[in-house]
C-alpha cells in the first residue's frame, strides 16, 4: 500500500506505556534538500510519540534508497546519510 499525505501509521506499540511511536505522512515530493535525492520525489514523515509530546521529528526517505535525512523538530539537531553504495 502507498502511503498517502495525512496518513498516521503506528511504527511500534509495546504494553505498559513502553512504546507508541507514530508517524504521519506529510508530502509525497517534499522540496527539501537531502542527501542523494537527485531529482527524486522524497517522502517527509513527522515522527512522534504520545508518550513524549515534544519528540517529533522530521524524516525524509528516498525512492530505492530509504532514509536518508531526519531533523529533530524541538533541538534542531540533523542527521544526514553521507555514503550510499546503491546511488
Amino acid at each position: 500500500m502507498a502511503p498517502q499525505v495525512s496518513e498516521i501509521y503506528r511504527q511500534e506499540y509495546a504494553l505498559n506505556n513502553e512504546a507508541e511511536d507514530m508517524v504521519e505522512v506529510l508530502d509525497l515530493e517534499a522540496q527539501e534538500t537531502v542527501p542523494f535525492a537527485n531529482g527524486r520525489p522524497v517522502l517527509k514523515t513527522r515522527d512522534f510519540t504520545p508518550l513524549s509530546p515534544a519528540a517529533e521529528e522530521n524524516k525524509f526517505y528516498v525512492p530505492g534508497i530509504g532514509f536518508v535525512s531526519e531533523v529533530d523538530l524541538e533541538t534542531g539537531e540533523t542527521l544526514e546519510l553521507v555514503a550510499c553504495s546503491l546511488c
